[in-house]
Formats: C-alpha cells, structure tokens, sequence
C-alpha cells in the first residue's frame, strides 16, 4: 500500500507539470503575437514530450532542490513562459538597440528548443554511465561519521582566514563593505576604478569565507541530525543563510541566490526533507525579492532611506516581463547576435568558441578577448564602448561556431555534464559535498553563457577544488592505511 502511495507522489508532479505546459500551449496558440511567433507552440510542444518520454528528465520528488531540477526549471522558464510573455507582450528589447527580424527570432526558439532535447537526450542516455562513474569515484562525501579530526578543524579554520583576508581585500574593511551595501553608486564607481592586484585577490579568496561557513555548519548537522530539534536545526540553518548572505553581497544577484539554494538542497537532502509547496512558496518570495532588488541597484538611493513605500514604488516601476525574457535568455538575444553580418564574416574567418572560454583567464586570455563571443555580443549593442555586461547564450555561441551540428552537440555534453552532477549531488554523503555539486549545477546550466561559466570555474569554484584534493587526499591515505592494517 506505501509503495501505491509512493508511486502517486512520484506522478503527481508530472500529471501536475503537464496540465501546466497545455495550459500554457493553449495560452500560446490563442496570444496576440501567434502569427508572429509560431515556433513558440513546437517549443512548449517539445518541453511536453520530453518530459512525458524521458523519465530521466521528470521532477525528482525526493530532493525538490537538486540540479536537474533546477536545470529543468530553467529550461521550462526558457522553452514554456518566455515563449508565452512574448505572445502576449511581445518580445522585450531590454539594451538591444533594435528587435531582429522575426524570422530570425522564430530560428532561434527553434534552436533553443534543438538545444533542450539534446541536452535532455543527453541527459536520459548517460545518467546510467555517470552513476558508474559516481559510484566509482565519489571524491566528495563519504557515508562515516567519525569525530571531527584535527586536519578538518584546521582545513575550516584556514578556509575561514583566507576568506576573511579575500573579504577585505575585496570591501577595504568593515567601513568599505557598509559603503557598498548602503548605495549602489558605490558598486558603479568600484566598476569604473582600475582593477588591481588586492581587488583580484579580494575577488578570488572572499568565495573562501562562506564554503567554510557552510562547512562548519556541515561537520555540526552530520553530528547532531538526530538529536536536535527540527527549531534547533532550521534555527542554525537560517543563521548560517544570514552568514552567507554577508560573506557573499554583491550587486550580482546570482553570487548570493546561488549559496541560499545550495545550502537549502543540502539541508533537504542530510538534515529535513523539504516539500515542493514549501519550496514553491520561498522561491516565488526569493524570485520577487531578487526583482526588487534588481531594479533598487539600478537607482541612487541610500539603503538608509529606504521604507515599504518606495520598496512598493522600485517594484511598481519595474518590468517582470522585461526580467524575464532577458534573464531567461530570451530568443531575440540568439537572433540579435545572428543577425549580425559583421559577427558571422569574422566567426567564419577565427570562430569564438576557444576565445569565449578563455576570455576570463588572466592574462593568457587578454589576446582573446577581442575575438571571443562575448565582447563580439557587447559590441554590436554599445558599439565600442568598453562595456561588457551582457552574456551570449549557449545555442548562439554553438551555432556561431559549428551551425546546427554545434548546437546539438553541445546541448548533448551540457546534458552529460549535468547527469554527472545530479548523480554526484545524490551520492553525496556529507552536506558540504552535496552544496557543491548544487553551486556546480547552478553555474553549468544558468545563465546559459559560456563566458560565464568560465568566469565561474576561474575565480569562484577554488573553495571546491581545494576541498575535492584534499577529501581525495584523505580517503586515499585512508585506504593505503587499511590495507597496511590488513
């Protein structure tokens, strides 16, 4: 009888899910701009085939927050809604000097749609090799739990002052931080000062700070799951989101939503299952905390004067649809970019695939940066100011390179790469292990822009390396003692 009832859990959210892409199919053929915009209908088509044929793509109930969840979320966010806010609104500008023609637009849903079942593709046939892999070779976590060693105490400590130093480095002390978060002048006049050798360290160490956090609170819940409180637990919890959000403020909203969502999915996962309505609630209040937020850096207020009527007026002021569509990658960015001819003769003469990935690096990727993607994107919009802001999507940058062929084969390795991490993420026996392999899952599928994810694995993702040697290091000393011993 609990299995019958265990299997109805497991459906309901894809009976649930896909009531939702047919009322927003229906939403999509009776919009304004359907004329317009007929690719949009194959594409929600798509999102609901796949998710009806791919069991490997279905919500997984157990752990809401997981990342092929997330990445499923934000496919839908890609494939469903900004397909259905343009029917009804019309495709946003945002800092386009002009919408592309709508044939192109049409060419690129269909080519963001190419890239979702490709990635999905990917996804269903290598989930069983990644768990091979996974559990061969699972490097981050481990099922024991012994008393906190001395070399831990010492590996948390060490990340928590080389984050701390980072942390000064990167605000200029207590004053400097309070600066940057009472105004967001101060973030715009940081951008215009030139970059310097405390400024990049400050960048690099700072993301030390709160993995030890999280670490901390990890090595306490693996010890005392079961004897605490469920307050006590989601006490310490909410301390340790607070924490974060210090050790990681920034203007970028992604540098401090990223942490809250892998903290939440290890909680889930080791300490308290969470339920998908409670899940659901706290991400619309984040997503409507983000907007606000967003459109508050965009101002010249002082933090200090802020009250509920011109928190109530930010908002107001601000275009969701417009956030959404831009966010989500919407298919006017891929057409603005194709549309270009001056990017397709110099694609066709360098390609900007090596130059995107490098572009981040210091300064072996200096020589790049003119060719690579991402300032091509950034050009064609202000021209040549020095101005870097906006992100090129994955399909844009694939087809640039490779045409069709590009674009379904690196869906289909972005979908391997997030089988990988999904599995790890479930094989994971600690809950510091399990929020890395979530940030991991966040950055490869959001924003969708290679540049960025390089950007991430070049100055953010260190705190993780260093803790994957070293848990390495540990478990392979652990089993040359062991077979010494035997």
């Amino acid at each position: 009888m609990r299995g019958a009832e265990s299997e109805k859990l497991n459906i309901l959210p894809q009976i649930v899910l896909t009531c939702t892409n047919l009322i927003a199919l229906a939403a999509v053929v009776f919009s304004p701009f359907t004329h317009v915009y007929p690719m949009a209908t194959i594409g929600v088509v798509a999102f609901t085939c796949v998710q009806l044929f791919l069991p490997a793509c279905w919500v997984n109930v157990k752990s809401p927050v997981c990342p092929g969840n997330f990445a499923q979320f934000f496919f839908w966010v890609q494939i469903v809604l900004v397909p259905v806010l343009i029917g009804y609104y019309g495709a946003s500008l945002g800092t386009l000097t002009h919408l592309p023609p709508e044939n192109l637009i049409n060419f690129a849903i269909g080519l963001r749609t190419l890239g979702y079942v490709s990635f999905c593709i990917g996804f269903q046939l290598f989930t069983s090799v990644a768990k091979a892999s996974s559990s061969d070779s699972n490097q981050l976590g481990e099922d024991r739990v012994e008393p906190i060693s001395r070399f831990t105490l010492y590996m948390i400590a060490s990340f928590a002052f080389i984050g701390m130093v980072g942390w000064f480095f990167n605000y200029g002390g207590i004053g400097g931080f309070l600066a940057y978060v009472s105004s967001p002048d101060e973030q715009r006049l940081r951008d215009e000062e030139a970059t310097t050798i405390a400024g990049a360290l400050g960048n690099l160490l700072r993301h030390f700070l709160g993995f030890s956090i999280v670490w901390s609170w990890s090595e306490w819940v693996r010890r005392n799951s079961k004897t605490q409180s469920v307050m006590a637990l989601a006490t310490a919890t909410a301390v340790v989101a607070g924490l974060l959000m210090l050790a990681n403020f920034s203007y970028n909203r992604g540098n401090m939503i990223a942490p809250l969502l892998a903290l939440t999915a290890a909680y889930s996962k080791h300490v308290r299952h969470i339920s998908f309505a409670v899940v659901a609630a706290a991400g619309v209040f984040l997503l409507l905390a983000a907007f606000i937020f967003g459109e508050y850096r965009s101002t010249s207020m002082q933090i200090s004067d802020l009250s509920l009527a011109e928190v109530t007026s930010i908002s107001e002021q601000g275009g969701v649809v417009d956030e959404i569509q831009i966010y989500g990658a919407g298919p006017q960015l891929t057409a603005f970019i194709l549309e270009g001819d001056e990017i397709d003769s110099q694609t066709q003469k360098s390609g900007t695939l090596i130059s995107s990935i490098l572009y981040p690096v210091p300064i072996l990727g200096k020589s790049f940066r003119e060719t690579s993607g991402v300032v091509r994107f950034n050009q064609m919009i202000y021209g040549d100011a020095d101005n870097f802001d906006q992100n090129i999507p994955y399909d844009a940058e694939f087809y640039l390179n490779f045409q069709m062929a590009g674009v379904v084969v690196g869906y289909l390795l972005l979908g391997f790469a997030t089988a990988l991490i999904h599995l790890q993420f479930f094989f994971a026996r600690r809950p510091i292990a399990s929020y890395a392999w979530l940030t991991l899952g966040i950055w490869t599928v959001f924003p969708a822009s290679l540049p960025v994810l390089s950007q991430i694995c070049v100055y953010s993702f260190w705190p993780i390396y260093v803790y994957a040697f070293f848990r390495s290091f540990l478990e392979n000393d652990a089993k040359e003692s062991g077979s010494v011993q035997q």
